[in-house]
């Protein structure tokens, strides 16, 4: 079973300070039946990747 969350959204401190252009994170999150899988991609091309194992 596969559950897949796909959610992208606007940093909101854009719109305070003035900014060239909007700041975009992207974030997919995999969740497997004992494991969770997040990567999130930032606009000044940042990538993290985090892998959480739940107890079963």
């Amino acid at each position: 079973m596969l559950i897949m969350n796909y959610s992208a959204q606007q940093d909101a401190k854009t719109k305070y300070k003035k900014a060239q252009r909007p700041q975009a994170n992207i974030t997919i999150v995999l969740i497997y039946e004992y494991m969770t899988v997040r990567l999130t991609i930032e606009d000044d091309k940042k990538y993290s990747l985090g892998v959480h194992k739940m107890k079963g």
